[in-house]
């Protein structure tokens, strides 16, 4: 039910999909739109779906809402970044499509305060450059280990001729074979990961993702950042080295 409704499917049309693959409610009963938006609205989905794919079920019913008032809820930079600093749940951001940003405001839905939209992101890529805005951008780069590519697919290729041999016992050597592919398996080295530097630093990425605001966000998630905030207080910080990896601490 909630990847349909992450995926754009309509109330009614998650009811009918219920109903014709014979789904029904706790009670016994045959599914009405309003029973699937009671549940999918429900408090208790965070605790089924998770944290991150709640808030991706959050921004879909936000999205399809009507827009009265032309207030748009995608291309928020600090989804999944920003998070309550009283109850931890995430903060959701709203805005007028054709209203500049001092018109908005994230939100607690549990706790009920509103944040005004620009002072946070401000706030948020204000503390990203103080702490880390000429730190070099790193790519994650993986290393394959020796995969033995070669030999196995010999070794599969000669199994699978002597498979087609009739009239013959084959059995001995195709045991013989099998059993140097699975040692050959068996010895597969992982392959490990790390982080190169691109050249770029933070400060030189985020400003010319300024005006990309789906990529600016991809970027601060990408990164790890993590914001706490309520009217009150204001914690920032990157919850582990990986894209930005720290190599002297901030004044």
């Amino acid at each position: 039910m909630a990847d349909m409704a992450i995926a754009g499917k309509s109330h009614a049309a998650i009811q009918r999909w219920l109903n014709d693959t014979g789904i029904l409610t706790s009670a016994g009963n045959p599914w009405y739109a309003d029973g699937v938006r009671y549940v999918l609205n429900t408090e208790a989905m965070r605790d089924v779906l998770g944290e991150e794919k709640y808030a991706q079920l959050r921004l879909a019913l936000h999205t399809r809402r009507p827009t009265v008032g032309r207030w748009a809820s995608g291309k928020h930079i600090l989804l999944r970044v920003a998070y309550c600093d009283i109850c931890g749940g995430p903060l959701y951001g709203f805005k007028p499509e054709s209203r500049p940003p001092e018109y908005g405001y994230y939100r607690c839905e549990a706790c009920k305060f509103r944040l005004r939209y620009h002072d946070l992101e401000n706030k948020t890529l204000g503390s990203l450059m103080f702490v880390a805005g000429d730190e070099l951008v790193h790519r994650k780069v993986v290393l394959m280990g020796d995969q033995h590519t070669a030999e196995r697919f010999d070794l599969i290729r000669e199994i699978d001729t002597l498979k087609g041999i009739s009239g013959v016992d084959v059995s001995a050597p195709i045991a013989a074979l099998e059993a140097k592919l699975k040692a050959l398996t068996d010895s597969i080295e992982p392959g490990t990961e790390t982080w190169e530097p691109i050249g770029q630093t933070v400060e030189d990425l985020v400003t010319s993702l300024l005006d990309n605001r789906g990529e600016l966000g991809q970027l601060l998630r990408d990164a790890k950042v993590r914001v706490e905030a309520s009217p009150r207080r204001f914690k920032f910080r990157i919850t582990e080295a990986g894209m930005i990896q720290m190599t002297h601490q901030a004044a």
